[in-house]
């Protein structure tokens, strides 16, 4: 009640579904979001205590687990149902620092939006509207003070295939430079002592970060889940709580399950692709820095010319597959204007096509991707091949000189 609740008077209060509304004379009315674990609570009192711990190897998840006595206790409580909903078009459009607005049915509310230090998620703090409850799957859970191993979050399907885990913020992030930051930005597990809230996008993990790449950031965000039962599984000090939740589809979506299924297969391919293609991109900056190294060296020693032409030559055209998959260099234009598109952006790009209704992938976003990453398999043909040949008549020349070859690994 003191956290951010006016002093204002209270004339009602309803319980509505798990959320508790706040009827104020002046003020509005306000949303206690998600009164699931004080109803566990509740439960848990009156029938004498709730369930035991959750042997380390894992078991089927029942009700809420718990472990310790004396307050100091590990627990996870079951989530509630949650719905699949489609984002609001205004979180892309928008930034995500600073202050901005957001658009809803003709009127706007201004808000500042600062990345959570804890958990790095986006958080707005509205100052002429209310705020909505996150849209996700909210997991609350306790952490005794005396924790020492690093505890993980994991959401898994009904059969217990793993699709995403969360861990505590890495030691040492905030000194790391921005191009570091932006390959693990979150969002992380808070894991201070007592009850911890984290919320999980419903989304699959996105495609692989490569270090100082700007382009295709659609590919960053993972697809969403299909409806369905899903569990979480707290692990933390050599013990494992699991709680089993539904996500339900948007009511209001026409899709059937056919029709989502397809659109994640579609999604989950271009993402596919696209780690594929920072994949190769990364062993060619590799191998590249690699061979400009020892052709200095051979420059420094003299009488190596074949060498040093056979090393430039496949820098060259390693730096060509590298100029056809991705924008190379320092990427300070993210929106494209002054340069062509490559074919990590324009394949990300079907992306915001496919995702962006409950509905299956048209014929045309179906070829549009299917002809991009034809693309993108043949410029890793050609890399393939510049490693097998190239990079292997390079360390045979580099082996007459009696100096170490390049590994290509």
């Amino acid at each position: 009640w003191r956290s951010n609740f006016p002093v204002t008077p209270v004339y009602d209060l309803k319980v509505e579904g798990t959320d508790l509304v706040v009827a104020t004379h002046g003020r509005s009315f306000w949303i206690l979001d998600d009164l699931t674990p004080l109803h566990r609570e509740a439960a848990a009192g009156a029938t004498g205590g709730g369930s035991g711990a959750v042997p380390d190897s894992g078991a089927a998840p029942g009700s809420d687990g718990a472990l310790g006595s004396d307050g100091a206790c590990l627990r996870l409580y079951a989530p509630r149902r949650t719905w699949r909903l489609l984002p609001d078009v205004m979180d892309f459009i928008t930034g995500t620092d600073g202050k901005d607005y957001s658009i809803g049915l003709g009127k706007a509310a201004t808000y500042v939006a600062s990345r959570n230090e804890t958990t790095g998620h986006v958080e707005r703090r509205f100052f002429d509207a209310g705020e909505a409850a996150p849209i996700g799957a909210i997991v609350y859970y306790s952490l005794p003070e005396d924790l020492a191993a690093s505890p993980s979050l994991a959401f898994l399907d009904a059969e217990g295939r793993p699709i995403r885990e969360f861990r505590p913020k890495p030691a040492g992030h905030d000194t790391l430079d921005d191009e570091d930051k932006a390959l693990d930005p979150g969002p992380w597990m808070p894991v201070r002592a007592g009850v911890n809230r984290f919320v999980w996008d419903l989304r699959h993990p996105g495609a692989m970060r490569l270090r100082g790449n700007k382009t295709g950031e659609e590919a960053e965000r993972g697809p969403l889940v299909l409806p369905g039962i899903y569990q979480v599984r707290l692990t933390a000090g050599g013990h494992t709580l699991a709680e089993s939740f539904e996500v339900a589809n948007d009511p209001r979506s026409p899709a059937s399950p056919e029709d989502l299924r397809e659109q994640l297969d579609c999604l989950l391919a271009i993402r596919d692709k696209l780690s594929a293609c920072y994949t190769g991109v990364q062993r060619i900056r590799e191998t590249a820095g690699e061979v400009e190294r020892w052709c200095a060296r051979l420059t420094r020693h003299g009488e190596h010319e074949a060498a040093v032409e056979a090393g430039r030559a496949l820098c060259e055209a390693l730096a060509a597959v590298e100029s056809a998959l991705i924008l190379p260099g320092r990427q300070t234009d993210t929106f494209g204007l002054h340069h062509r598109v490559r074919l990590n952006a324009a394949l990300a790009s079907v992306i915001s096509i496919v995702d962006s209704a409950d509905a299956r992938p048209t014929t045309q976003a179906r070829a549009l991707a299917k002809e991009y990453m034809a693309r993108i398999d043949d410029e890793l043909d050609r890399l393939k091949t510049l490693l097998d040949r190239d990079l292997g008549a390079f360390n045979d020349l580099v082996s007459d000189t009696d100096l170490p070859p390049v590994d290509p690994s």
